[in-house]
């Protein structure tokens, strides 16, 4: 018995050491999807605005888990926003959209003078706010986490995350966006111009 006894703890503790392998590969699988390489692959095959938000959310997932994602470019006319997912009701490109601008309200003031800002409790902290489009079964956000799109000094849009639970995000999180952002900033930028283009094309 106690042979069988010492044998089995051989196994299990081999078990144990194929587990913790198994463990730390998929971490480290996890960290090569969530690469910058990755990312930026994701940010250069992407052929709208959808297809963008998708890849994004995919790629920064593993990373920065999240349940909802939304690349919000600023509009043509001021104080609109145009989220890229196309998860809004179709209209005028730059045309505004009220809730997605009210929560852009929020984040302008809060990320005024740093490039990142994470948010407890969305509904403790700006009560009567919540995520734009939740409805149909979508996760309630509590978490936010957003960072600002800048391209050449100038504001061109928003990365946003948010999160069923509360109080989700910490400062590696802050950092993991600020990175994505600057991959993501200029190929907003050119999804918006082109869909400008576009619309003028049609007023022709």
């Amino acid at each position: 018995r106690a042979e069988q006894r010492g044998e089995l703890l051989r196994l299990l503790e081999g078990l144990s050491r194929e587990q913790r392998a198994l463990r730390a590969q998929v971490a480290l699988e996890r960290r090569q999807n969530a690469s910058p390489e990755a990312l930026a692959r994701a940010v250069v095959e992407a052929a709208t605005g959808p297809e963008l938000v998708r890849r994004v959310s995919g790629v920064l997932h593993p990373l920065v888990p999240h349940d909802r994602l939304e690349l919000l470019a600023l509009g043509a006319i001021e104080g609109s926003v145009v989220p890229l997912s196309g998860a809004q009701v179709r209209r005028r490109w730059g045309s505004p959209s009220p809730h997605w601008a009210q929560v852009v309200t929020l984040l302008a003031d809060r990320l005024a003078d740093r490039p990142t800002v994470a948010v407890t409790d969305l509904a403790e902290e700006a009560p009567g706010l919540s995520w734009p489009g939740g409805a149909g079964g979508s996760p309630r956000v509590t978490s936010l986490l957003a960072t600002r799109l800048d391209l050449a000094a100038a504001r061109c849009g928003y990365l946003v995350l948010g999160h069923a639970a509360r109080d989700t995000y910490r400062p590696a999180d802050e950092e993991a966006i600020e990175v994505a952002a600057r991959l993501v900033a200029a190929r907003v930028v050119g999804l918006r111009l082109a869909a400008e283009v576009e619309a003028l094309r049609g007023q022709l």
